[in-house]
């Protein structure tokens, strides 16, 4: 007796699943990255006005500022000039960098900016209004490159703080960050404050002898 053969099933095609190559994934924190510089010199550029808008107002503390600001004996010594510079310096970058460690820190990275632009804003302003515009150019010939160096410095770690900002708040609000993303930004962004902390020390160093050659010239 012949035994019937069973029909044979037909294998089910298997889709093929797209490949998506590692370049065109999206890397992680790749928008952060290119917001929060533009967004910070935002807030500096934003809040200048203002501080010299509050500083045309005068007031006791504009008055004395200015004083102390074109005031030769603020120069004599090259030490105390370059620690006071070095000390806002390291001041600013140390809240750079602690930003960075905060899920909403690019909100506070754009406050730190804020501050220092409506403070370097006020004090132009003070200068003006106290001494007129010959003073003004006088300021910017003593204190204009510790100014913009700190800046350049501040931007340039706000960086690596935002991208690290980044990564906590994907953790917190979006499921998590790639393995050891946030290990490997928190240790980018400290190697990064340290470089920009002893570049600072140079910035102060060079910023206080401009000042004090300047100061013997001008005052």
């Amino acid at each position: 007796m012949r035994t019937a053969s069973k029909p044979r099933r037909r294998p089910t095609p298997v889709l093929p699943v797209p490949h998506r190559s590692p370049a065109a994934r999206p890397a992680p924190g790749r928008g952060q990255r290119s917001i929060t510089q533009p967004l910070c010199a935002a807030a500096f550029l934003a809040a200048y006005p203002l501080g010299m808008w509050q500083g045309s107002q005068g007031g006791e503390y504009a008055v004395q500022l200015a004083g102390h600001i074109l005031s030769p004996e603020s120069y004599t010594a090259w030490q105390s000039v370059a620690a006071a510079l070095l000390s806002g310096t390291f001041l600013t970058l140390l809240c750079v960098f602690a930003a960075g460690f905060c899920a909403v820190g690019t909100g506070l990275l754009c406050l730190v900016f804020a501050v220092q632009g409506g403070y370097l804003g006020f004090c132009a302003a003070a200068v003006c209004l106290q001494n007129g515009a010959k003073a003004l150019l006088v300021y910017r010939a003593l204190l204009s490159f510790p100014e913009l160096a700190t800046l350049a410095l501040c931007l340039w770690l706000a960086r690596y703080a935002g991208r690290l900002c980044a990564g906590l708040n994907q953790s917190i609000f979006a499921g998590g960050a790639a393995r050891g993303r946030l290990q490997a930004d928190a240790r980018r962004l400290t190697l990064r404050f340290l470089l920009a902390a002893a570049l600072s020390v140079g910035v102060s160093a060079v910023g206080a002898g401009v000042a004090v050659f300047a100061a013997g010239i001008l005052l």
